[in-house]
Parts: C-alpha cells; sequence; structure tokens
C-alpha cells in the first residue's frame, strides 16, 4: 500500500458488492498545488491541463494488495483530488472530485453504460460554462469539449459511442475536505435516471 503521511479517511473498493474498507494516506495539499488549483478554478482548458499531467491506469493495478485483490471481479475506488493529484495516475472516476471542487461544485457526473452491465463502463464530468452551455472534463483529452451544448441530453448523445445504450447522471457532495481527502466521498454521491438512448 502506498502512503504519504497523515492519514486524512478510509478507503474503499467493491469486491462482489461488498464494501471494503482499510486505512489510507495522503499528503496535505502544498502551497504550491492549493495555488495551481486556485488558477484553475472555474476554467475548463485549465482543469483539463492539469488532467492532462496524470496517465491512465486502472485500478487494479494501482490499488493491488491494498483496496484491490487480483482475484476481486469489480474494483472501483474513486480517488480524492489530493490523492489523484499527488499520484498522477488514475482511470476515468478519479477526475470527479478534482473537476467538480475546481468547476465551484456546479457540475455533474455522467456515466456512459450498456443496458447489459451492472457497473458504468466509463465516466465522464459535465460543467456548464459561463455561456450557460454544457462541455466535458474527461481522463480522455480527446473527449474534452469547450462549453457548446443547450443541454445534457444533446452532449450525451454527441459523445455517445455505438456500444452504449443509456447515460446516468450522479451529483456530488459539495464539502470541499470530502473532495480533496475522502476516499469515501461517494457515498454522498446521488445516481439520477437513467437515460436511454433511442
Amino acid at each position: 500500500m502506498i502512503t504519504l503521511g497523515v492519514v486524512l479517511a478510509p478507503g474503499y473498493a467493491n469486491k462482489d458488492s461488498q464494501v471494503l474498507l482499510s486505512p489510507f494516506r495522503a499528503n496535505p495539499l502544498t502551497v504550491a498545488e492549493e495555488e495551481k488549483l486556485d488558477q484553475a478554478k472555474g476554467d475548463a482548458r485549465k482543469i483539463q491541463d492539469i488532467i492532462n499531467e496524470s496517465t491512465y491506469e486502472f485500478d487494479h493495478t494501482l490499488f493491488d494488495g491494498s483496496l484491490c485483490d487480483v482475484n476481486d471481479k469489480i474494483c472501483d475506488v474513486w480517488m480524492p483530488l489530493a490523492y489523484f493529484l499527488h499520484q498522477k495516475q488514475g482511470d476515468c472516476d478519479d477526475i470527479f472530485a478534482l473537476a467538480h471542487y475546481l468547476h465551484h461544485k456546479k457540475g455533474v457526473g455522467m456515466y456512459l453504460a450498456d443496458k447489459d452491465k451492472k457497473e458504468p463502463n466509463h465516466f465522464l464530468y459535465v460543467y456548464r460554462g459561463d455561456n450557460g452551455f454544457y462541455g466535458v472534463n474527461s481522463i480522455n483529452n480527446s473527449e474534452f469539449r469547450a462549453p457548446q451544448y443547450n443541454t445534457i441530453d444533446e452532449l450525451a448523445r454527441y459523445l455517445k459511442i455505438p456500444e452504449y445504450d443509456y447515460y446516468q447522471i450522479l451529483t456530488f457532495p459539495n464539502e470541499d475536505d470530502i473532495l480533496l481527502y475522502n476516499f469515501d466521498f461517494r457515498k454522498k454521491t446521488k445516481w439520477g435516471l437513467k437515460h436511454y438512448f433511442d
């Protein structure tokens, strides 16, 4: 297990629908990191640039032997902002806390999934720009979109990949300390209705 500093929150992962808790550590943000984040707040392009400093890595690789076991069918860890910033590695759902915090907690999560899957296939962060239109931050720079869509449904249809049958919206907690440091932040996430594509 990677330990970086002060214990701030428990971490967890799904294992056959069970929640596993284990102690986890992360450094508090440095002054330089706080300044970098402050400069990016509300600016989708700068937020994407911070995300782009990381590399895509599956949770099984990052947390094997700690929060994940090689025999787990599912291992899904949502990193808080500070941990993701320090690791510079993660998968598509690991940008949620960072993007939500930097967008002044005004966006939502979106996942695209196959109707036969119980777990989501791909996560995106949807924000509303100052112009009133919707855009996307993603772990994949190719999916970044400036705010140009009238509705979330229009955005979802534009981004739709053929094997995905629906999208679902997630609303996140608004407490800074949860988004910054808490591996359990998704416990306060609310999942909306599924919107099926025609």
